[in-house]
């Protein structure tokens, strides 16, 4: 068993991007955590400096790149997501990751990625990973949201990453 590398860091918002009026793409700078995360693993934000909320709230790796950069993907649903949604760029935020094992990246003859609502988050960064192998052989991408309005960015992500067939189903 490999043990794995896991860093506690203040980490700068690089980028805020709202999706939608509820989903948010948020780019933080954290070159440790970008340098050891694999696609499927995930890291544990504290979304204020008080006590109010307490824990920490788990947020899956959107995307790591090799220039020290981590995003994640998420909804405002409650009280720590609103908070997150109304930080600006250059607030900090004290991340702990990369937390789980990640995805089985094994060699197989084709790949289908499924994914829903904010269960797509970790995908994209399995994609671009598997995209990266020169001998994937079939890779199929299906994504499910409750509107259009949901899916109309990510799906232009996945197919500038050079996903060939990707499903969108509402």
């Amino acid at each position: 068993m490999t043990k794995m590398s896991q860093y506690q860091s203040q980490a700068e918002i690089v980028r805020q991007e709202h999706i939608t009026g509820d989903i948010v793409r948020m780019t933080l700078r954290a070159p440790d955590i970008a340098a050891s995360a694999k696609p499927g693993q995930f890291i544990m934000v504290k979304v204020s400096d008080g006590h109010d909320p307490l824990l920490r709230r788990p947020f899956s790796i959107h995307q790591a790149t090799a220039d020290g950069m981590v995003q994640i993907l998420f909804k405002v649903l409650g009280k720590g997501t609103r908070i997150l949604a109304g930080l600006e760029k250059g607030n900090t935020l004290n991340l702990v990751g990369p937390l789980g094992h990640g995805y089985s990246l094994e060699k197989r003859a084709a790949f289908c990625l499924v994914g829903g609502g904010m269960g797509i988050a970790p995908l994209y960064f399995l994609a671009r990973e598997l995209l990266r192998r020169a001998s994937i052989p079939k890779l199929v991408v299906l994504l499910g949201a409750r509107n259009s309005g949901e899916l109309a960015q990510l799906a232009e992500d996945f197919r500038a990453l050079g996903v060939r067939e990707l499903h969108l189903a509402t």
